[in-house]
């Protein structure tokens, strides 16, 4: 399913019944569902934690660029975190680049694959997509933070993939789903360790955390997060990072949560996640807050939503509203969730009720439509 393609956000559409004795339906009505308002809560729109990366690596991008010895080259730290490293090149357009690594301890500096004790080609599975890449695996290796360089003839970019041997885990997702053109974008992260209580590390404990956006076009921006409770990120110092972006563009956009940082040991590690935020232009809105129920059935409503549209829309949507009535009583009632698939008729959508819902609740008039969103049914 596509993001949401119009996120209609009300306080609530007044909702009037007029009955129409004896109406019948005058065509085929799509099937659409209904359920109690215990059920509120399992309809809402998915919470964006459950969707949460934990990774356990990192995915370096590379860029090579023209050094002083007029070749192009890039260089990154890279941890080793126990006795044993892997890291994946993709090489971009090259076949191959020429990687070094410096030891941390003696400061001798020696290509990679005469320390590896392996390197071999792979089609390696990146994105869903299986992308051609060198192998390296190193046995017994000093711990500590071993400078990496890549150099190639040419201009390039790519990518290095290292796997880690550490414990602490990267915890990163979005603030909200809320992939809107127009919209800021918020993530947040953080990073625990799987060998001790799921609190996270301590701020002080991360060195360095940003957020590298690449646009649908192709730019790229990067920004630093923040734990300062002015970015969506909970307290001030509580080893949760904030950051977000202006989603100013309709397509993919990917979003890099990179964190670097020490452990207790005095280890250092990195980790990154990766987002896939797809953004849609917002192409329906509400046309009017007041609406009329019209019968199309025995204890049968038809709700027609009128919408706006920047586009010259039709098909197939997926709509969902709580219906919300009125006692003396007890004030506002719940009575149902209803929603299910709808056409796009003459600038509107049929959204159907079933009058027994109303009875069942115990509710009158005035009644109303709440939390009304419209998804694209793809």
């Amino acid at each position: 399913m596509k993001p949401i393609q119009s996120s209609i956000k009300l306080a609530g559409l007044l909702l009037t019944v007029v009955p129409m004795l004896g109406a019948a339906a005058t065509g085929p009505v799509p099937k659409q569902l209904a359920g109690v308002p215990s059920e509120f809560a399992l309809m809402a729109p998915a919470n964006p934690i459950a969707a949460a990366i934990h990774s356990k690596s990192a995915l370096l991008p590379v860029t090579l660029e023209k050094s002083a010895n007029g070749k192009f080259s890039w260089q990154t730290t890279v941890p080793v975190e126990g006795e044993n490293l892997r890291f994946v090149v993709f090489a971009g357009a090259a076949k191959s680049w020429a990687v070094s690594m410096q030891d941390p301890v003696s400061k001798r500096i020696q290509p990679a694959e005469q320390l590896a004790l392996e390197k071999r080609a792979v089609d390696w599975d990146l994105g869903g997509s299986s992308v051609p890449a060198e192998l390296y695996t190193f046995k017994n290796v000093p711990r500590g933070d071993w400078k990496v360089s890549v150099e190639s003839a040419r201009a390039d970019q790519g990518f290095m993939l290292v796997e880690a041997e550490g414990s602490e885990r990267l915890l990163s997702h979005q603030v909200a789903f809320n992939q809107l053109l127009g919209q800021r974008i918020g993530l947040v992260a953080s990073v625990y360790d799987l060998e001790k209580s799921a609190a996270n590390l301590r701020a002080e404990a991360l060195s360095v955390a940003s957020l590298r956006v690449t646009a649908p076009d192709g730019s790229v921006r990067q920004s630093a997060m923040f734990d300062d409770g002015l970015h969506q990120d909970g307290v001030a110092s509580d080893g949760v990072f904030g950051a977000d972006f202006l989603a100013d563009q309709a397509g993919d956009f990917n979003a890099q949560v990179l964190i670097r940082g020490h452990n207790d040991h005095g280890g250092s590690f990195v980790r990154t996640a990766e987002h896939l935020i797809p953004v849609v232009d917002s192409d329906l809105s509400l046309r009017a807050d007041t609406i009329s129920g019209k019968s199309v059935g025995a204890h049968r409503l038809a709700l027609p939503l009128s919408v706006n549209s920047a586009k010259t829309l039709a098909g197939h949507y997926r709509v969902y509203a709580e219906v919300w009535g009125s006692s003396s009583s007890r004030g506002a009632v719940p009575v149902a969730w209803v929603g299910g698939m709808s056409d796009l008729v003459n600038g509107a959508l049929d959204v159907g009720l079933d009058t027994r819902w109303i009875s069942k609740a115990g509710a009158k008039a005035p009644f109303e439509l709440r939390n009304v969103r419209v998804e694209d049914a793809d």
